[in-house]
């Protein structure tokens, strides 16, 4: 009967993962839409620490010990030994191979089926080049690799009743919380999620004793990321009654179908991947439907579908649907992946859907590479032209107009090389992150409200024809020309010379 050789498979996961990992380090700047700013927030950062004249006068630091700050704080590290540029190019490579190995150990407590593991691994490869790393939510792309190792460590925890075992539970917990608050958010509804289902599966419909060990282990490990979490949620909720909006609550709400159509762009590395991968998922979640009588267990497909439920219809006064959309599916996804281990195949099926499974990751790894070269090539255009601009002296307030969100995320390299700020940067929120600005600092990309707040800035960096009669409003407000081309014109203010 045809088998296919474990040494071949696991040559092919090798080779998905060096791909993966040489398209990171290939380029000399990893082309992602967030990353500059994390970049120019954890330098700034670090200079704030080290009392940095320019940046005291401008911005505070909290008091506070907030999430999403791992990645962060990582590379404010590295940045010691490494051109800032290359420390975060570095540690994006460390986070997808801690990714996908994180994922692999995960599923290995599920079967022991090691041709099963490196197949579905092989798949994952590819989907670790989602949206999420497209954005550049780096947080939240090392939070997964916590909240996976939390899962495994669960698991493995709940069988053994070691104590060694729930210290490092507890451990990589809280670590998934200081990586980012909604991966462990999304842990605890995953953990909440299965131990309800073995709770109606035992208890209600087998009457046999649901084991409330499981409730311990989650108990004893997460109780400081949950007190964490609950002190964070009550400074939200304080902001919000001060009259401020909260970073993740709105009053958009698209419709089923929006949810559906949009959901294309957040599968994948840019839009054309992310429909590339969407299909692929439907395949297999067509052979998993066709399968479904011969699996082991249903219950993490139980748990995906109650999350893709969640998902689909959630109240978006709760969450903002572009927040939310944008992550949420990624859990829905891994317990997918471990459900499908638990299908029963027969020796023939078992050959066709490891030789699909290699087919759809090729193909998905062929996009991403695609969609990859094409984002670089469009941020090497724009940084290129940025250090062509010349301005007088380091330490400057610029305000940036872009009708590309690409473009004021990559003016963050020119501020972190020319000691800047711009009003486009975290320091816009000091109850999520480690400072806020002391300057008054408008969240506007409308270069026709200058009226009543330019005396802020020092530079004005605008792209595009949009400003076609911008030389009256530079007139206006005693802004000399300093710099022009077919995409910028930079304008320098007089008046706070």
């Amino acid at each position: 009967m045809m088998r296919i050789s474990l040494k071949i498979l696991l040559s092919v996961y090798i080779l998905f993962l060096l791909t993966g990992a040489f398209t990171i380090l290939y380029y000399p700047i990893f082309p992602s839409l967030d990353g500059p700013e994390h970049l120019f927030y954890s330098v700034t950062l670090d200079k704030l620490r080290q009392g940095h004249e320019f940046y005291n006068k401008n911005l505070y630091l909290n008091d506070r010990f907030v999430p999403n700050a791992a990645f962060d704080d990582i590379t404010i590290i590295l940045t010691h030994f490494l051109n800032p540029i290359e420390a975060q190019k570095i540690l994006v490579f460390i986070t997808f191979i801690a990714l996908n190995i994180s994922f692999m150990l995960l599923l290995s407590h599920f079967t022991k089926d090691r041709s099963i593991i490196l197949s579905i691994s092989s798949l994952f490869v590819p989907l670790t080049f989602t949206f999420v790393l497209y954005m550049g939510f780096f947080n939240f792309y090392l939070g997964l690799v916590f909240m996976i190792l939390s899962l495994y460590l669960f698991n493995k925890a709940i069988k053994s009743k070691s104590l060694v075992d729930i210290i490092i539970l507890g451990m990589m917990s809280f670590m998934t919380y200081y990586a980012h608050f909604f991966c462990f958010f999304l842990y605890c509804l995953i953990i909440f999620l299965s131990m309800s289902h073995d709770f109606v599966y035992f208890q209600l419909i087998k009457k046999k004793r649901f084991s409330y060990g499981q409730l311990y282990v989650f108990f004893i490990s997460s109780l400081i990321p949950v007190m964490l979490s609950l002190n964070f949620i009550i400074g939200l909720i304080a902001r919000r009654s001060r009259g401020q909006n909260l970073p993740f609550i709105t009053d958009i709400t698209p419709s089923f179908f929006q949810r559906i159509i949009t959901s294309f762009e957040t599968m994948g590395y840019g839009r054309l991947n992310g429909i590339v991968t969407y299909a692929a998922i439907f395949l297999l979640l067509a052979f998993a439907l066709y399968k479904a009588r011969h699996a082991k267990s249903y219950k993490y497909a139980i748990v995906a579908g109650v999350l893709a439920l969640i998902w689909l219809v959630v109240p978006t006064f709760l969450l903002n649907w572009y927040y939310f959309k944008q992550r949420f599916w990624i859990p829905v996804l891994i317990l997918f992946l471990i459900y499908l281990t638990q299908i029963r195949f027969k020796k023939i099926e078992r050959v066709i859907f490891i030789i699909g499974l290699l087919l759809l990751s090729s193909i998905m790894i062929y996009y991403t590479e695609v969609q990859i070269s094409n984002e670089y090539n469009l941020i090497k255009d724009l940084y290129g032209e940025l250090n062509h601009i010349d301005i007088e002296g380091n330490s400057t307030v610029l305000f940036v107009y872009s009708s590309s969100s690409m473009s004021w995320h990559i003016i963050s390299y020119y501020c972190i090389e020319h000691d800047c700020l711009y009003q486009f940067t975290w320091f816009k929120e000091p109850d999520t992150f480690k400072g806020g600005y002391k300057i008054f600092m408008p969240y506007v990309n409308d270069g026709y409200n200058l009226s009543s707040w330019h005396l802020v800035f020092d530079y004005y960096f605008f792209e595009g024809s949009y400003y076609k009669n911008i030389s009256s409003v530079a007139q206006k407000f005693n802004m000399t020309k300093v710099y022009e081309s077919d995409r910028w014109k930079v304008y320098r203010n007089e008046s706070r010379s």
